[in-house]
């Protein structure tokens, strides 16, 4: 087989998804299968210069990453044209609180063309079983298939002086994800402030957006938040592995994969019940309902762990990922591409 996954931005930006193409990519790359990747925003990557209508021609199957934009719309039309068989990953575009955003515009696209995409496409991919069952609710008739995305697990030693020379010796809380209100930053930041413990600090690693800095200019004074700004990979492994908990207390995830990337470190998580990973709690992590009225809460039910509190997290967080390694995930993509060949 010859696959082609597509989407219109594989910058860091974006976040996870750009991530979990190229982790992808490298997992089928050692079962040598053969695909590439085209982007309408390609990193200065050359690669990927490619131009989309003689890609699609070329390849067997396409799998197409998001939906709304005018790339998607172009992507489903040449799948159609070449009859090649298409798969979409919405990645969490049509979950409850995206769709509650710009409201309007999005009933009026979904209504125009993008129910028409996700009903004549061969395949759509879920994240999530949480995704999955949103997907249902909609009424889509194409056959949903559910595959989370997969990581391999770190055993990376913490640099203890390079946490003391960033923590002054308090517990770190690390935010490690998009400046966006959609991830609960906003509300987690004003919750910190109020708790302002002076045991923990919290560390905010992101792209320095409009948001991020009017909220660094606005938080200069509280010492115990500490903007980083953005992360290399060398610089995510230390701070994965220095942390003692991660946070993502999000509106809306169809995975959240820096929560999985997180527990790969051994480091527990505090998130939402918005994301798919209610089962870490009391496990791996502890969750919450309500972003706005339990965050507080939350934040000072983690501050009052002992040291023995959170070892026994830590120690729970790579057995709560068991069903998350590639060497499964990255075959039960391969079936899924075999069983959409085999359709035509």
């Amino acid at each position: 087989m010859n696959l082609l996954f597509s989407s219109d931005s594989l910058l860091n930006e974006a976040g996870g998804q750009s991530q979990a193409i190229f982790d992808l990519s490298d997992e089928l790359k050692k079962k040598k299968i053969s695909h590439g990747i085209y982007t309408s925003k390609n990193n200065g990557l050359n690669q990927m210069n490619y131009n989309l209508f003689n890609e699609i021609k070329n390849k067997d199957l396409i799998h197409n990453f998001g939906i709304w934009s005018m790339f998607h719309i172009y992507n489903y039309y040449l799948a159609k044209r070449n009859k090649k068989p298409l798969i979409i990953s919405p990645l969490g575009m049509m979950e409850p609180w995206p769709l509650s955003q710009k409201k309007i515009k999005k009933y009026l696209a979904y209504s125009i063309y993008q129910k028409k995409i996700l009903d004549n496409c061969d395949f759509i991919h879920a994240t999530s079983k949480m995704e999955a069952d949103n997907l249902l609710k909609l009424g889509i008739k194409s056959k949903i298939e559910f595959i989370p995305h997969g990581t391999n697990l770190n055993y990376t030693v913490p640099d203890e002086k390079y946490k003391f020379s960033l923590s002054k010796g308090r517990k770190i809380l690390l935010f490690l994800s998009r400046f966006d209100n959609k991830k609960g930053i906003l509300e987690l930041i004003k919750q910190f402030n109020k708790i302002n413990n002076k045991d923990w600090m919290l560390l905010i690693s992101s792209y320095e957006n409009d948001n991020y800095l009017k909220a660094k200019k606005e938080f200069k004074d509280n010492k115990n938040i500490y903007f980083f700004g953005k992360s290399n990979l060398e610089n995510k492994k230390k701070l994965y592995s220095i942390s003692d908990f991660f946070v993502l207390p999000s509106y809306s995830e169809n995975f959240g994969l820096a929560i999985m990337e997180s527990l790969s470190y051994s480091c527990p998580v505090l998130t939402s019940s918005a994301t798919p990973w209610t089962h870490l709690h009391n496990s791996s992590g502890l969750v919450f309902n309500d972003v706005k009225k339990d965050l507080n809460n939350s934040l000072k039910n983690v501050f009052a762990l002992s040291d023995h509190d959170i070892i026994k997290f830590k120690n729970n967080c790579h057995n709560d990922l068991k069903d998350y390694k590639w060497e499964k995930i990255s075959n039960d993509y391969i079936e899924l591409y075999k069983k959409t060949l085999n359709k035509y």
